[in-house]
């Protein structure tokens, strides 16, 4: 299980602020998203408007007053995704840089029992896959997950003032929801260590085959290392095509 202290860490090298303020903007936005449905709803039911007991001044003004309304929200939204992704853009690549930054110096300054222990593929997963995935994975992961969470609960809030009884089936599939959670989580958590474990034999392989390629060329093996890298690969897909299947 990924500990707590590991996430914290990642949102300490964002910054405490830049966190408020992309959370602050995803709610703000779903603020703004939510009424501007109301008022295009409002907009759309007003009956004056449709059974045509305005002159076609009085009209006019009424359909841009509802028109600057809705056009504002819009603007109020558009606004709210610069910031978030702009701050959460700059921020999160800052992060992921201060974390490699720090990986790199541990390693470095890492003694000469920890390389005789440690394969050299796992080493560059960890700098390649791993920081792959703080640059463009996580980043992504965090946006929707907050995204997705202000837009269940503005849903549950909009259907339950306008359908109370909905109320009364919110718990029973919440705890359907945690049912699934606890058997996927931990599912696809392992399929995704798995994956990362295979992978790191595929690099030392290939970093292995570069070193000693004048070898392999020598006794005329090219074949069996090319069949030792195919068959690695393949192991790893086993385990990769496994967690896009579970995902879906």
């Amino acid at each position: 299980q990924v500990k707590l202290s590991v996430f914290l860490t990642y949102f300490r090298n964002v910054g405490p602020c830049s966190t408020v303020i992309i959370v602050l903007m995803f709610a703000l936005f779903q603020v703004a998203s939510v009424l501007a449905n109301i008022w295009l709803s409002e907009w759309t039911g007003d009956e004056q408007i449709a059974s045509g007991n305005y002159t076609y001044q009085e009209l006019r003004e009424k359909n841009h007053q509802y028109l600057t309304v809705y056009g504002a929200l819009g603007a109020a939204q558009a606004f709210f995704v610069l910031v978030y992704a702009c701050v959460g853009a700059l921020r999160m690549v800052a992060a992921a840089s201060l974390m490699h930054s720090s990986m790199l110096d541990r390693v470095l300054k890492a003694p000469m029992s920890f390389f005789d222990t440690t394969p050299i593929g796992r080493i560059v997963n960890r700098f390649s896959r791993d920081v792959e995935t703080l640059d463009n994975q996580l980043p992504q992961i965090i946006f929707m997950w907050i995204m997705c969470v202000f837009s269940v609960l503005a849903t549950l809030v909009v259907i339950s003032i306008n359908t109370p009884i909905f109320t009364s089936v919110i718990l029973p599939l919440f705890v359907a929801y945690l049912a699934v959670q606890r058997f996927f989580v931990p599912t696809s958590r392992q399929l995704k260590r798995l994956e990362a474990i295979t992978r790191s034999p595929i690099y030392s392989h290939f970093s292995e085959t570069l070193t000693g390629s004048h070898v392999i060329r020598a006794f005329n093996v090219i074949d069996r290392f090319c069949q030792v890298c195919i068959e690695r690969i393949d192991r790893n897909q086993v385990f990769y095509f496994a967690g896009i299947t579970a995902n879906r």
